[in-house]
């Protein structure tokens, strides 16, 4: 059995006391440690709290990132990247995971709003993933072809 933690770390603000956290769970068992970030959680979590996160869990566990981000986003994988190369830092595996707002959220975001925005904000040289959605084997819904599978990593 593996465990994964995830958090927002905002517990995170003292890189020692982060450290002694961090090494108390890897001791007691714990596998992986991802931390969610999106605009909203930079409102209360500075990424010097990723940063203390990352440089804590290193060398034990390869820590993740997943960045939940939506057109118009202000986190963006280079920025991410940039901030931990500009602290000396090699960035960890960073996940960016596309929101498409439904339901209640939606009237929060207009149809104007998601044609006018600029893409390149999260997007990188290829823009296919805009156009291009796949459904793999196992049911999950990708961005494009080249987009591994989450199943891919438990063969």
């Amino acid at each position: 059995v593996r465990t994964t933690l995830t958090t927002g770390g905002y517990w995170a603000k003292d890189h020692e006391i982060t450290k002694q956290k961090i090494d108390k769970l890897i001791d007691a068992g714990l596998d992986q440690i991802c931390v969610s970030l999106s605009d909203s959680h930079l409102e209360y979590v500075s990424l010097n709290h990723v940063l203390n996160i990352v440089r804590s869990a290193r060398p034990r566990l390869n820590p993740i990132i997943s960045i939940a981000s939506y057109i118009g986003s202000n986190l963006t994988l280079k920025k991410l990247a940039d901030f931990f190369q500009s602290n000396n830092e090699h960035p960890p595996l960073i996940d960016v995971a596309s929101i498409i707002p439904f339901g209640r959220a939606q009237i929060n975001y207009s149809e104007q709003t998601w044609h006018t925005q600029n893409i390149s904000a999260f997007s990188g040289p290829c823009t296919s993933v805009f156009n291009n959605a796949q459904i793999d084997p196992y049911g999950d819904v990708t961005a494009c072809s080249s987009v591994l599978s989450s199943h891919f990593f438990a063969l």
